[in-house]
């Protein structure tokens, strides 16, 4: 054994034995828990009182220092005679703690380095360290040789691994060939300069548009009556209006309607996209070169020549749903608005005997607006819970069947539930998707959720107010704080009944337009004259229906909130607005229409109401649900609050708000998300849970059907 000596200053022959180990240490040793001998100026070694553990670099060796640059176990000696400390190296080679529990096998050579380890050991320790050192020592002995041949042959699998990997170059050639979108610019400094447009749409596709009667066209409806069959959504329209305003780019309006042509294409079955006279059946009579480039472009392509066919890819655009109180919104995931909306209720005939026509239910506008003998109104919900399951099943065939015309077998359902909803419906939901429809995915997404990813936020306190309650729900990074969701039944149906409530007392009256037969212009506040259409049989649900739809377009069109506390005197300066009913008579409205709407803030304005049954008001709401949110959270809440439903829509109801949040945070700052278009506030649930579900990540999300067959109605835990 090579033996190299440190000699260091006398120190007192008191000094402890020691055991050394030579890590390499940090830069700075002075902030660890043990002392580091150090050279001083004059070659010497400070004075300590205790070991250390030192780097290799500063100690100084008595002879050639050994050349591994791994770690050895030192063991310092006292020389009691002469004052000295003597470092002696151990032969045994260490490791750190990581591999620390490794075995040392059981060779003739470790066993004799492991009895000069005892024999040196044994010159320093009493009996009891002198064991707890020789187990520690053994325990961190291994096989270096048996190691040595696991690198070799990893090292080996590695680079014969890597030998079989293409080039770099050619990695990148090979990746690009089989890319639909064009390569980007990575030196672009404008969104414009990433792709270059030409190479997405060649223009050789582009000449196949013909757009000369849209170019020459005088009016933008007859522009729309002539695309009439591709259902351009707004942000085409919008678009167009734009390029026919100025007619200087045909090139851009030939994109456009190109966009146009995909989304519609986007949309149909696939018996539809695989029909070899697509253009002409499908696509507004587009160019056959168009058509062939879109089933070339996202079908799948099967033979060649006379025998080529086109299928669809396994991608199935998913279905968003949301069932209101009041309106239905259904339609595809990705669009900006619903397919179809329509009103939450159906027309049946209770009584056999009454029925006129062997149709038994009637739902949509155009079917149940127009009176029918012994014909009943119902809708599934009472309160904004689904009540009657029977009919709310009709409402999910009829969309199938008659609005999006497909199957409910080929697409999975993201369907938007209010926050508030038990666990009971969202487990008959689960089961009526796979039970009833057999879908192949579901996804219960909660309406607040929905509502502020529709506003691009993330964490946000969702004010929805909708027809029949309104609730204030605060979302945070995507997920409801179910303890402090509130909710009131007042909303927009609760505005409906104060409405008639007002008619009534002013003697107004409300027959509606179906049943007028004729009536004289009469000036404004005189009584009405008309006759009515001797129509026997008409039920009492469908006359406060008709009734109802009434008093929902005085709501819309008269009824305004004061954007601040009421103030009488103010609003009196505010313009009248008129407002002719059914039978002629009509009258001016002043001071009242804010009288109707300002008891969704303050219930000393609820017509008629008991004392005991004053639902909490708007305000109430939000400053329960804040206050029931950890305090750090509620400045953020302030600041991200979100307006969601139809009945947010009231003129002055975004401002009350804002002015309401003011009053209960002073000095805070508030910020209310309010979109400007009617259809995203009518439709936030809507539109969020179609952002959600045409996301690429979203998924892996989606209940599937053998997650239910496996899990049950239970599987509605996974959803938050």
């Amino acid at each position: 054994m090579v033996e190299h000596t440190l000699r260091t200053k006398h120190l007192s022959s008191k000094a402890p034995t020691f055991l050394a180990t030579f890590p390499v240490l940090p830069p700075s040793p002075e902030g660890l828990e043990f002392q580091v001998y150090e050279k001083n100026g004059d070659g010497n070694f400070g004075k300590k009182r205790r070991l250390v553990v030192a780097e290799r670099g500063k100690m100084e060796y008595v002879g050639v220092p050994p050349e591994e640059s791994f770690c050895r176990y030192a063991v310092g000696i006292v020389n009691k005679r002469t004052g000295e400390i003597e470092l002696h190296e151990a032969t045994s080679i260490t490791v750190d703690n990581v591999v620390k529990a490794l075995k040392t096998s059981e060779s003739k050579t470790i066993g004799d380095k492991n009895m000069e380890a005892r024999n040196q050991l044994g010159q320093a320790f009493g009996t009891k360290k002198r064991k707890q050192a020789i187990k520690a020592y053994e325990m961190n002995q291994i096989n270096v040789g048996g190691l040595a041949e696991v690198a070799n042959k990893i090292n080996d699998t590695i680079s014969e691994h890597v030998a079989k990997l293409p080039e770099k170059q050619s990695a990148e050639e090979l990746s690009m060939a089989d890319r639909v979108i064009p390569p980007c610019n990575l030196s672009a400094i404008t969104p414009e300069e990433v792709y270059n447009i030409d190479d997405i749409l060649p223009p050789s596709l582009l000449t196949a548009i013909d757009i000369k009667s849209l170019w020459k066209a005088r009016l933008l409806q007859d522009v729309y009556n002539e695309l009439a069959s591709l259902n351009i959504g707004g942000f085409v329209r919008t678009k167009i209006e734009e390029i026919l305003m100025v007619k200087t780019d045909k090139t851009a309006l030939k994109r456009v309607l190109y966009l146009a042509y995909l989304m519609r294409f986007y949309t149909l079955k696939e018996s539809q996209a695989c029909n070899e006279n697509l253009g002409i059946r499908f696509l507004n009579g587009c160019s056959p070169v168009i058509s062939e480039h879109l089933q070339s472009f996202f079908l799948e392509v099967k033979g060649e020549g006379e025998d080529t066919k086109y299928m669809l890819t396994d991608e199935v655009s998913a279905l968003v749903f949301d069932f209101g109180s009041c309106t239905s919104k259904v339609g595809y995931a990705g669009e900006d608005t619903p397919r179809a909306v329509f009103p939450s209720v159906v027309g049946k005939f209770n009584d056999p005997n009454a029925m006129d026509t062997d149709k038994k239910v009637f739902i949509g506008e155009t079917e149940i607006y127009r009176p029918k003998r012994g014909l009943e109104i119902v809708s599934p919900f009472h309160d904004g819970a689904i009540q009657n399951w029977e009919v709310y099943e009709q409402l999910w065939e009829y969309t199938y069947q008659k609005l999006l015309k497909t199957q409910s077998s080929e697409h999975p359902v993201m369907f938007a539930d209010p926050s508030w909803d038990t666990k009971e419906n969202r487990e008959k939901l689960c089961e009526l998707a796979f039970e009833k429809f057999n879908v192949p995915g579901f996804y219960l997404g909660r309406s607040a959720v929905l509502s502020s990813f529709a506003a691009g936020r993330s964490t946000a306190l969702v004010i929805e107010s909708g027809a029949s309650s309104t609730s204030v729900v605060p979302v945070l990074d995507g997920y409801v704080v179910k303890k402090a969701i509130q909710k009131s039944p007042i909303g927009g149906d609760f505005v409906s009944k104060q409405v008639r409530q007002y008619f009534q007392m002013g003697g107004i009256d409300l027959t509606p337009q179906c049943l007028i037969k004729q009536k004289a212009v009469v000036p404004s506040g005189a009584p009405p004259q008309f006759q009515t259409v001797p129509l026997d049989g008409i039920t009492r649900s469908f006359g406060e229906f008709s009734m109802g739809r009434i008093v929902h377009e005085f709501k819309e069109s008269v009824c305004q909130v004061a954007e601040t506390a009421f103030n009488e005197r103010e609003l009196r300066k505010k313009p009248v607005k008129n407002f002719e009913f059914p039978t002629g008579f009509n009258n001016l409205y002043s001071l009242d229409r804010f009288k109707l709407t300002e008891a969704l803030f303050q219930p000393s304005f609820i017509i008629n109401a008991a004392a005991n049954a004053i639902p909490p008001t708007i305000p109430q709401l939000i400053s329960q649900s804040v206050s029931a949110c950890e305090v750090e959270l509620q400045p953020i809440l302030h600041s991200n609050a979100v307006l969601s439903g139809a009945n947010s829509l009231l003129p002055g109801f975004a401002d009350r708000v804002y002015n309401e949040l003011h009053r209960l945070s002073p000095g805070g700052r508030i910020k209310v998300q309010a979109a400007g278009g009617s259809s995203e506030r009518r439709f936030g649930p809507w539109i969020g849970g179609s952002i959600m579900a045409s996301m690429s990540s979203f998924h892996q999300l989606w209940i599937s059907k053998s997650q239910y067959e496996e899990m049950g109605v239970g599987v509605e835990k996974r959803i938050h």
